[in-house]
C-alpha cells in the first residue's frame, strides 16, 4: 500500500527534465501500452488511438510546436519540455467502429455532443492509467496539451492529436521543475488544490 500511495503521489506531479542516456526496455513499453489499451471505456468502444514515440527527431520537432509555459514573475514563455520524455505518447481523436451508440441516439447534435464526450472520458481515463502505470513502474511523467495539434498530426501523418504524454527517467541530482534544456530556468509549483469527499 506505501507503494501504491506513493506512486500516486508521484505521478500527480509534472516531469521537465529527463535523463537520456537510458532506455525504457521493450517490455515496460509494452506494459505501458497495455495500460491505454486495456483500460475501461465506454461499452468497449475504441474512441482514440495511441502512437508511441521514441524517435528523437520526431519528439524534438513535436517539442518545437509546443506554445510552451510562462513564468509569472520573469513574464517569460518557455516551450514545454515534459515532451521531451524518453518515450512520448500521443493520443489521436478515433471514431468507434462499431455504430450500436449512434443507433440509439434520436438527435444527431446529441448524437454528438454524446461522442465528443465521451471521447474526452475516454482520454482522461487512458492517460490517467498510463500516468499511474507509469509511477508504478518506478518512471516519471508529464502531460502536454499546449501543442499544435495541426502540425503535430501532420508530423505523424494522422488526423486529430488531442493530447500528449511523456514518460521516462528522472536525474536525481536535478530538480524535476528545472527546464530540460535550459539549467537556469526553473518551472513554478503548484500545491494541490483539496478535493473535497463526500461520504454517503
Amino acid at each position: 500500500m506505501i507503494d501504491i500511495t506513493t506512486s500516486i503521489d508521484r505521478s500527480q506531479h509534472c516531469q521537465r527534465n529527463w535523463d537520456l542516456t537510458k532506455t525504457i526496455s521493450d517490455s515496460d513499453v509494452a506494459t505501458l501500452v497495455h495500460s491505454v489499451t486495456q483500460c475501461p471505456s465506454k461499452q468497449n468502444y475504441a474512441y482514440y488511438r495511441v502512437h508511441v514515440i521514441t524517435d528523437r527527431n520526431t519528439i524534438q520537432n513535436i517539442y518545437d510546436t509546443t506554445t510552451g509555459f510562462r513564468i509569472t514573475s520573469t513574464n517569460q514563455v518557455y516551450k514545454n519540455t515534459q515532451t521531451l520524455a524518453n518515450v512520448l505518447f500521443a493520443f489521436e481523436a478515433a471514431t468507434p467502429s462499431n455504430t450500436r451508440h449512434k443507433q440509439s441516439e434520436q438527435d444527431e447534435n446529441t448524437n454528438t455532443d454524446t461522442i465528443n464526450k465521451d471521447l474526452l472520458t475516454s482520454l482522461g481515463i487512458a492517460t490517467g492509467y498510463l500516468n499511474l502505470t507509469a509511477s508504478l513502474l518506478g518512471y516519471y511523467t508529464g502531460y502536454c496539451q499546449c501543442f499544435d495539434s495541426n502540425v503535430v498530426s501532420k508530423l505523424l501523418n494522422t488526423n486529430s492529436i488531442e493530447l500528449l504524454l511523456g514518460v521516462g527517467y528522472n536525474n536525481p541530482d536535478i530538480d524535476t521543475r528545472q527546464h530540460h534544456l535550459l539549467s537556469d530556468v526553473v518551472f513554478p509549483s503548484f500545491d494541490k488544490e483539496t478535493i473535497e469527499v463526500i461520504y454517503v
